[in-house]
């Protein structure tokens, strides 16, 4: 059995954390990936490094890359909130091609008047896009986005019927929409990508988006 890598998530120092301040993080820590976000990546270029050189730094550090997230890449509006949401999936795709991300991950947009049929189509055209340069595609189902539900991520994921398609499956997400654990057993492990680990209250607090950041070190809180 593979011994499971360990990804250095960027909000885990902060959304705005430096990108060398991750990868000497990663290093120090034992960490096999880290995730950089399109925002990233464009500051870079605009500060005059481009995409491929900061793709080879971090790689020269013995660390993959994930691209985190992927927006606009079905149609629909995505979230007014969302730091992302000015980048079209065509440049985020560039930019992991450029970058030799070894995966990326897709997030719903702010409302779900997106036929399903739609969305299974359009990540079907991603995974096959990422697949020229050998990228796998997740889906995050999230209590923030309009693909909230592991129900609604694994039939995108089945429908589209990829090999390097899965899904991101985090603990909060899971507790905070559906927690349908009948349909988790029945989703081949090979489906998730990424697990996420982290824990909280019982009962949200504030909004949503509150609520993510009140969340707790796994065993701290009440999720199961």
């Amino acid at each position: 059995m593979t011994e499971p890598g360990w990804i250095l998530w960027a909000g885990t120092l902060g959304l705005e954390s430096a990108v060398p301040d991750r990868i000497a993080a990663a290093v120090a820590c034992g960490y096999s990936r880290i995730s950089v976000s399109p925002l990233d990546v464009a500051r870079r270029e605009e500060a005059g490094t481009s995409a491929v050189e900061l793709g080879r730094r971090i790689r020269d550090a013995g660390l993959g890359i994930v691209v985190d997230p992927i927006m606009n890449w079905y149609g629909g509006t995505p979230p007014p909130t969302s730091r992302f949401g000015r980048f079209t999936a065509d440049e985020t795709l560039r930019m992991c091609e450029e970058l030799g991300a070894v995966c990326a991950t897709v997030l719903g947009q702010g409302s779900d008047d997106v036929p399903l049929d739609d969305i299974v189509a359009s990540f079907g055209r991603v995974c096959d896009r990422a697949a020229g340069f050998g990228m796998q595609v997740q889906v995050e189902f999230t209590a923030l986005h309009s693909i909230r539900t592991l129900q609604t991520a694994w039939d995108i994921v089945r429908g589209a019927d990829r090999p390097n398609g899965g899904i991101v499956f985090d603990t909060w997400h899971f507790f905070r929409t559906d927690p349908d654990y009948a349909l988790l057993a029945t989703i081949p492990g090979d489906r998730f990508l990424s697990v996420q680990v982290d824990d909280a209250l019982p009962e949200p607090v504030g909004t949503m988006r509150d609520d993510t950041l009140n969340r707790l070190m796994p065993g701290d809180g009440s999720l199961d």
